[in-house]
């Protein structure tokens, strides 16, 4: 029982051999593209890719064939097609219905908005501010368009939302008597961290002894990529709303690893001390 409370509170870690075999489905996990060391903790921005896809790109890539013809070589690239839908729609848990598809997800924002507000009843438009800003930007266009005022909701400064792991447990409380950032001297974690089962694997800190855009090119010179969410910048504005002008966004995947996360406490340690 108290084994089972523990688990709950703090997160199960993979086994090695488990996560030996994770870590190597992903390019360049820990290495640069000039070969360095380096750790990728920006996958909120960015992403991890995997191997395999890759790799059935390139093989298909080599077809010259139209897949929309009738010889073998385009009827098995057809076949390709038809299983990445069905794929792409297990993935969206699209039983059912459409697909809107656009370059940017930002167009497909406005695409789904504007038929939801002009066909909807009422004469409210309801978003929050931790949405991005095509959805804020979406809803004011269309909401002036159809005649609708717009309310927007404020977050929940504990929570970081709207009102699970054991790699951020180790990240905000450290282990082994080395302290996690939680009680660092020198660094402000926000958001309420209490429940870590509801919490995505990304937080966002403060280094009282320079700027976020200081504080990630810091991080840079160290081999560890972050990211800082200033409050005057267009696609931070939200962050004003938790009493701050601005953080160092930390976003790691379940593919790292304890001695990453060690290694990212120990720059941290590092840069606070400068």
């Amino acid at each position: 029982m108290e084994m089972t409370k523990e688990i709950e509170k703090k997160g199960l870690l993979f086994s090695d051999e488990l996560l030996g075999k994770i870590r190597e489905k992903f390019c360049r996990i820990d290495t640069d593209y000039d070969g360095s060391r380096r750790l990728f903790f920006e996958n909120a921005g960015g992403s991890l890719r995997l191997k395999s896809a890759y790799q059935i790109g390139d093989e298909l890539d080599e077809f010259p064939d139209c897949f929309m013809r009738e010889h073998d070589a385009s009827v098995k690239l057809n076949s390709y097609v038809k299983k990445g839908r069905e794929d792409f729609r297990i993935l969206l848990n699209a039983k059912s219905g459409a697909i809107a598809t656009a370059l940017t997800a930002s167009a497909v924002m406005f695409k789904i908005t504007e038929p939801i507000i002009e066909h909807s009843m009422g004469t409210n438009v309801v978003t929050t501010v931790l949405e991005h800003p095509s959805a804020s930007d979406a809803c004011r266009y269309y909401a002036a368009k159809y005649g609708k005022e717009v309310r927007i909701a404020p977050a929940d400064k504990k929570t970081g939302g709207v009102d699970t792991q054991a790699l951020l447990y180790y990240l905000l409380y450290g282990a082994d008597g080395r302290s996690g950032l939680v009680d660092m001297n020198g660094v402000e974690t926000f958001f309420d961290f209490a429940d870590l089962q509801n919490r995505d694997l990304i937080l966002g800190i403060h280094l009282h002894n320079m700027d976020c855009r200081t504080a990630v090119q810091e991080y840079g010179k160290r081999g560890i990529i972050v990211y800082d969410r200033e409050a005057k910048h267009y696609y931070s504005k939200q962050v004003a709303e938790f009493g701050t002008d601005g953080f160092v966004r930390v976003s790691p995947l379940h593919c790292n690893t304890i001695e990453e996360m060690e290694e990212f406490l120990k720059v941290t340690r590092e840069i606070t001390a400068l």
